[in-house]
């Protein structure tokens, strides 16, 4: 690659980059300003959503450090753990999802990923009975709640199936 290369790419629009581009625009912002908090969390997002999941974890720390938790940052970190365990969830992504439940107690989405960690160990009667109570607390009309509904009757077709074996 030349090295002309990069001082294109940081002329450019940023909108007019593909996913690619943007990604190693990021990288390449963050290397010059490595206590800029807000490249550090469009970074890790970046990698996030390119399935990086090691360069996710580590820059969520640093994003993390930088800017301190939000129930978003936590989730996302969460969801890097998860990724680079090849989707299981560890009791570090659990606790980092109980943060974000604490940190957002009326977001439905850190409810579903705390849900399903507590389904991977076992414990799907603990996952139905938080998700019952995010119900019970929100009002009838709120985003997400046909999705925790949906998560509780899968949640309970598979706490009967294991009953019957």
């Amino acid at each position: 690659m030349k090295s002309y290369f990069f001082s294109e790419l940081m002329g450019k629009d940023p909108k007019t980059l593909n996913r690619y581009e943007r990604l190693v625009r990021l990288q390449v912002l963050f290397f010059r300003m490595p206590y800029d908090g807000n490249i550090a969390d469009a970074l890790a997002v970046g990698y996030l959503e390119e399935g990086l999941f090691q360069e996710a974890v580590n820059t969520y720390l640093d994003a993390l450090h930088l800017n301190g938790e939000t129930a978003p940052r936590l989730v996302g970190y969460g969801l890097a753990l998860v990724g680079y365990e090849g989707g299981i969830i560890t009791q570090e992504a659990q606790d980092v999802f109980q943060k974000a439940v604490n940190l957002a107690p009326n977001d439905f989405y850190p409810h579903l990923l705390l849900a399903n960690a507590f389904h991977q160990a076992g414990r799907s009667s603990q996952a139905i009975q938080l998700l019952q109570n995010f119900l019970n607390k929100m009002p009838k009309v709120v985003k997400g709640r046909s999705r925790v509904e949906e998560m509780i009757i899968q949640l309970r077709g598979v706490s009967e199936e294991q009953d019957l074996d």
